[in-house]
């Protein structure tokens, strides 16, 4: 895999930040460049109601869950500042009780000097049901931006609401900005060549309006829709060389309330997503794009992979091919979790799946649920392979333990290859039925930085094998 650009260093926790320029005639895809962080977790907080039997009004609740949620930079002190949705940690359904906004602010005016729940002090929740007479109890999805020397909040369910604020403390309910759908929600609004688009979910799909003021809002246009099972949700749009990049995320009931399976879609134009280029998924809950002020790039997500608010590091290269996720080693990297890229590119697969496709929807590699309620690439055979980017950490001997299962008679074979090296030698396979495998090879020498890994089946007599995971210690 060929990474080009000019690589620009900063210190950012153990991984590091670059940018990178875009090969010439080749549109840019984005690179998590890190692993993904714990920032910011609400702390214990008094529930201001309106309150039920289960939810009580006045009571200290210990432990609040957040879920979509937006940064905005203070255009006074500087400071960086969270709002999104909050609820105490109570049991019933995931949107129970979400009536208002929380708040943090950072002490540091550097976005990349936040990486810590130290960096972030948690401010009163705003907008509560008691200060927006004539709206729903709920507050979903905040998304903030400034304009005329105001900050703007627009909000949902049901319709999409605003509030104005001089400072970011303060903030009016200002009623609705738009009537829509019962299902409108998520919105996100963007500023592009001095016209204001507000991208928001309806339904199952995405939906479009514009605005010179951020008052007057155009009639909508339907930009996107699922053609599967489940709905879009939490959509974010951003502007970068040349080409607009929609991230959303889908919720099929699939991995939880908190799926962590985020779709990119290019397009040359803020309103031509419908028939843009789908590029892959990045693993994340929710994603907010962070541009800081010395314009690097950092991505969020909510509730994944841990409790809170987390963020990563985000460049961008020449595509098509980009990872899912930040596969450091040491660690364990999941078979499923292959680059994007498609057939030929991040892989090669005999026998495509064409329909029923699970957890990767757009790419033709069969993936399954196993026994542990992960997934397994299934039915790998004689001249497949998968391609990952990977990260390791340092210079050294790694252990390295392949997850996997072998059902039928006859021999087969595979190795791991780094940057096109075969770097294990033809690892035979034990045909044991359902019984999981460890395969372990010892002291495999591997060099520090970014590496191009892959998984080769040689030969395989039956209907090939599955592949959970690589381990590397």
């Amino acid at each position: 895999m060929k990474f080009s650009g000019v690589f620009i260093f900063l210190a950012f926790g153990h991984a590091a930040i670059s940018q990178h320029t875009a090969t010439p005639g080749i549109p840019m895809v984005p690179l998590l460049q890190s692993s993904y962080k714990q920032i910011y977790q609400p702390k214990s907080d008094i529930f201001s109601g309106p309150g039920d039997s289960i939810a009580k009004a006045g009571q200290r609740y210990s432990n609040w869950i957040p879920n979509d949620h937006t940064f905005i930079k203070s255009h006074t002190d500087g400071a960086w500042h969270i709002f999104g949705i909050t609820r105490p940690d109570i049991p019933g359904p995931i949107h129970n009780y979400e009536y208002q906004s929380l708040h943090a602010k950072s002490s540091t005016n550097k976005f990349a000097s936040s990486f810590s729940n130290a960096s972030w002090s948690d401010l009163p929740k705003v907008l509560p049901p008691s200060s927006r007479p004539g709206e729903t109890n709920y507050l979903w999805a905040p998304h903030v931006i400034f304009h005329d020397h105001l900050y703007y909040m627009f909000y949902g369910p049901g319709s999409i609401y605003y509030a104005t604020s001089e400072n970011l403390n303060d903030w009016k309910s200002r009623g609705t900005a738009f009537i829509d759908s019962l299902g409108t929600r998520d919105p996100n609004v963007q500023l592009f060549d001095g016209v204001y688009y507000l991208y928001y979910c309806k339904g199952r799909g995405v939906s479009l309006r514009t605005s010179a003021d951020l008052q007057h809002w155009s009639e909508p246009t339907e930009l996107i829709q699922l053609n599967m099972g489940g709905s879009m949700e939490s959509p974010f749009v951003i502007f970068h060389e040349g080409y607009y990049y929609l991230f959303w995320t889908i919720f099929d009931g699939t991995n939880s309330s908190f799926d962590w399976r985020t779709t990119i879609v290019r397009s040359k134009t803020p309103d031509g997503f419908g028939s843009g280029e789908t590029l892959g998924i990045l693993l994340s809950h929710a994603p907010e794009i962070i541009t800081t002020e010395d314009q690097h790039f950092f991505i969020s997500s909510v509730e994944w992979p841990v409790r809170g608010i987390s963020a990563a590091s985000l460049g961008w290269i020449s595509g098509p091919r980009f990872p899912v996720l930040f596969n450091a080693i040491p660690g364990t990297i999941e078979a499923e979790h292959f680059d994007n890229g498609g057939e030929g590119i991040s892989y090669h697969i005999s026998d495509p799946v064409k329909d029923k496709k699970l957890y990767r929807t757009i790419e033709q590699v069969t993936i399954e649920r196993n026994r542990e309620k992960n997934y397994d690439v299934v039915s790998f055979t004689s001249g497949d392979w998968l391609a990952y980017t990977v990260s390791v950490e340092k210079l050294k001997s790694y252990d390295i333990e392949i997850l996997i299962t072998a059902q039928g008679k006859g021999k087969a074979s595979f190795h791991l290859e780094m940057d096109g090296k075969n770097i294990t030698g033809a690892i035979p396979v034990i045909y044991k039925g359902p019984e999981r495998q460890i395969i372990k090879r010892k002291s495999i020498k591997l060099s520090s930085g970014r590496h191009d890994m892959k998984i080769v089946m040689d030969k395989d007599d039956n209907k090939g094998i599955n592949i959970s995971s690589f381990s590397f210690r």
